[in-house]
């Protein structure tokens, strides 16, 4: 979560226009501008989500076989499914383009129900093949959209993490680029490009995530059986 405010931010923002204040109406439109660039940029740790919940089973395959995305879904990175009757293991389903999807499966509904392993997406629904034959639970690894500001709430902050910086700045010079006043908004953007250039280095390199067990440093076997375990390269 940011650590200023959005009253803090359009302060920030506002004192570097000179305190101009022809765009007060219009900064927090500009803030969500801004917060949807910084997420297009790179999917940040911070917007990155686990959710869970529950495919409608109806016994009708036209329903069943579509599942309503939750809102504020950025991308999709992995959609597991498990058996509510714990009849099947956690299954990962293959993602296969809607153009594939259509010329490989074009009337889902005349083959079997069954356990699903392909899906696609469409809009904002995930469409399941083989189509659901009982109820399952499901879960999606995604990265999601920066919640957007609410003018009227002056006290809300920001979903990306200590990034009140990169906003102020690319704010700004979205701001000055509407007043047509290109080299103010230039100017402004390559401060912005050199501070996203250290906070990318910082989220990309993560540094304790590669430290390693001393187990596998040494080359000892893993506790589990190694054709078991999927990160062993014994």
């Amino acid at each position: 979560m940011g650590v200023l405010t959005q009253d803090e931010i359009k302060t920030e923002v506002r004192s570097a226009l000179g305190n101009r204040t022809e765009l007060d109406a219009r900064l927090s439109t500009i803030l969500n501008i801004t917060q949807i660039r910084l997420a297009r940029l790179y999917d940040w740790n911070e917007l990155q989500s686990i959710t869970s919940g529950s495919l409608s089973f109806t016994g009708t395959v036209s329903v069943d076989k579509f599942l309503t995305l939750p809102s504020g879904i950025s991308k999709i990175y992995s959609f597991r499914i498990l058996s509510s009757g714990s009849t099947i293991a956690p299954r990962k389903l293959a993602f296969v383009p809607q153009k594939r999807w259509d010329t490989e499966i074009p009337d889902a509904e005349y083959y079997t129900t069954g356990k699903p392993s392909i899906y696609t997406v469409w809009g904002t629904q995930a469409e399941l093949w083989h189509i659901p034959g009982e109820a399952y639970s499901y879960e999606l690894r995604t990265s999601l959209w920066p919640t957007a500001f609410d003018s009227a709430t002056g006290s809300q902050k920001s979903d990306l993490d200590h990034k009140d910086d990169l906003i102020i700045m690319l704010g700004t010079s979205w701001a000055f680029a509407t007043l047509r006043e290109m080299d103010e908004a230039d100017k402004w953007f390559g401060i912005f490009k050199n501070a996203a250039k250290n906070a990318l280095g910082q989220d990309i390199t993560e540094y304790e995530r590669d430290i390693r067990p001393r187990s596998q440093e040494t080359g000892s076997l893993p506790a589990v059986n190694p054709w078991q375990d999927p990160f062993f390269r014994g």
